[in-house]
């Protein structure tokens, strides 16, 4: 089977069967890929251009990860093996030759699920959300309900030229990033003490819940708390 998801154009025509999530790991699948999908190119991933990082990872994990990709419209593929790359933004799966390939379709939605654990991991584009303050990226789902958390993994690159030496070295740092979804918009906390004024329907309840737990916005689970807090109001 042709290398498939590179840049895809859906064709007017989808059948009902594509209207729903299609396991591409299934022989039989192969005919609604065909029917309903056009390849107009791909594009390769080279691991040179990450050749000289010495520390840290462009990729949310450097293993490959069971996984499903979702359009806008709902419908999705999943039978895939993919990373992403937090650095660029990039989404890649692992094409039958075991080469690395990057998707150039416009995908809304990844979920990665752990082999091992068990656990899945639900990611959403940055360019879904109508809001320019909010930094480009993949965005992790980590609370669900009235008010949602999400957190960006933020990759920053530093480069470092030995002295004496025409050799850089580069450095890959992460930094976590927050955004609440409140009333079907989106909300990037800049700075913790923002959060009430975000969840403004239960601003008095939420600072008095940081004040008496003495929360400083320091870790994942002060962020947790506070919105599952709200959640349980």
């Amino acid at each position: 089977m042709k290398k498939f998801f590179l840049l895809i154009i859906i064709s007017a025509g989808l059948d009902a069967a594509a209207q729903r999530v299609v396991d591409l790991s299934k022989p039989e699948n192969i005919n609604i890929i065909r029917q309903n999908f056009y390849i107009v190119g791909n594009e390769p991933f080279s691991n040179l251009q990450y050749v000289k990082v010495i520390e840290g990872t462009p990729f949310y994990s450097d293993n490959w990860m069971k996984g499903t990709v979702y359009f806008d419209d709902g419908t999705g593929y999943t039978g895939l093996y993919l990373k992403i790359d937090m650095l660029k933004g990039d989404i890649h799966f692992r094409a039958e030759d075991d080469k690395a390939m990057i998707i150039q379709a416009k995908l809304k939605g990844v979920v990665l699920t752990d082999t091992v654990t068990g656990n899945s991991h639900h990611f959403v584009n940055s360019a879904f959300w109508e809001n320019n303050d909010i930094n480009n990226g993949w965005y992790q789902l980590i609370v669900k309900g009235n008010a949602s958390l999400y957190k960006l993994n933020r990759k920053i690159m530093r480069e470092n030229k030995l002295y004496g030496s025409s050799t850089t070295e580069q450095q890959i740092e992460t930094k976590p990033q927050y955004l609440l979804v409140y009333k079907q918009a989106a909300f990037p906390v800049k700075k913790w003490k923002e959060i009430p004024e975000i969840l403004q329907d239960k601003k008095i309840e939420i600072a008095d819940f940081i004040k008496r737990r003495d929360m400083e916005g320091k870790t994942d689970a002060d962020y947790v708390n506070v919105v599952e807090y709200y959640n349980g109001l």
